[in-house]
């Protein structure tokens, strides 16, 4: 983490972060994960399963694919090229437990769910070590920063407001 930046820097850093900053991520992986496991078990059908996990696969497909990785630095945003990596193995597994839910592909959708959670992590711990830094700045305290969920809802952060759309 940059420690020399200005407060404008600082700023900066945050919005630039919040545009790829997904709140709520690791719960809808969650929720992926708990409706493979219906699915095998019989408590929802196919089709109550089957839109929600492909509804948020291609959510994360279409939000990877937007990001201008090009024009990001490394230093604070590396995790996120690194999730990057993982998407197509992620769609994979979807694509093959959808095609054959079975005890094995819903673990290979886990074990894959969870890499993409644990390696988003440094980034989200940076994102709010800046917020944290920038609202320790005389006159800062109650700053907020907007971010979204996957459903396209806004969100005050650090505060988790919803703003009013």
């Amino acid at each position: 983490m940059t420690a020399q930046l200005t407060a404008d820097e600082l700023r900066d850093r945050i919005e630039k972060m919040a545009q790829y900053y997904i709140e709520r991520f690791d719960s809808r992986v969650d929720m992926v994960q708990w409706y493979a496991y219906t699915l095998l078990t019989n408590v929802a059908t196919r089709e109550e399963a089957e839109q929600p996990i492909r509804k948020f696969a291609s959510f994360l497909s279409g939000f990877y694919q937007k990001i201008p990785f090009e024009d990001l630095p490394m230093e604070d945003f590396y995790p996120l090229f690194e999730v990057r990596n993982l998407v197509p193995e992620y769609e994979k597994a979807v694509s093959n437990f959808l095609d054959d839910p079975s005890e094995p592909n819903r673990k290979r959708l886990a074990t894959i769910s969870l890499s993409m959670v644990e390696t988003g992590i440094p980034f989200g711990k940076t994102f709010d070590n800046y917020v944290s830094r920038y609202r320790s700045l005389p006159g800062k305290e109650h700053y907020n920063v907007i971010v979204s969920d996957p459903d396209g809802k806004k969100w005050y952060w650090p505060d988790l407001e919803l703003v009013e759309q």
